[in-house]
């Protein structure tokens, strides 16, 4: 993934980048502004990371009370993307399956008239090879999450066994995504 993912942001930076970000937005229902901030996609010595720093347009004007969900933005999108993955029904076994650790950080800022009234509870899930954390802190306006997935397979061919383990913790992981911000 790692090489695949220095491929893919080879063009931030460039005239590209605002397709880019376009592109990206509009996979997950969303638009606005942003860039991407990866590492040196060509430094193989160092692991390859992607920052982003984005504005998303509004999606309502709701007075009164609301809710909102974390928006994915410009990260990679990939704990939402799980959400519909592990939804499949079959697979046929053996299949491939990775290792991987997938961190997702976020900084929402509400309008200074807008009061957060609740955020979602934090996580802490560890079962077997995997372990999935998420917190949320409130500061005024401001909330800050972290999500952070690890999962360990024993080898790169599962079966189907070790799927149905994996979507046992489904459940978490999906209410965890859909998880709401309230605010009036």
């Amino acid at each position: 993934e790692d090489l695949e993912a220095r491929a893919d942001y080879e063009g931030a930076g460039t005239l590209h980048e605002t397709k880019m970000v376009r592109t990206h937005l509009l996979r997950f229902r969303e638009t606005g502004t942003g860039e991407f901030l990866p590492s040196d996609p060509y430094d193989l010595n160092n692991p390859f990371e992607v920052k982003t720093k984005f504005n998303l347009n509004p999606i309502s004007n709701v007075p009164d009370h609301g809710a909102v969900r974390v928006p994915v933005g410009l990260s990679s999108g990939k704990l939402n993307m799980m959400t519909t993955m592990l939804s499949v029904e079959e697979l046929t076994p053996p299949y491939i399956c990775r290792s991987f650790t997938t961190e997702e950080n976020y900084s929402m800022e509400f309008p200074p008239n807008v009061k957060v009234t609740r955020v979602p509870k934090n996580i802490n899930f560890e079962q077997g090879g995997t372990h999935y954390q998420s917190s949320y802190i409130q500061n005024g306006n401001q909330v800050d999450i972290k999500r952070v997935l690890k999962v360990q397979r024993p080898g790169a061919v599962c079966q189907a066994e070790e799927l149905e383990v994996f979507k046992a913790y489904f459940p978490i992981f999906l209410s965890d995504m859909r998880g709401q911000i309230f605010y009036e």
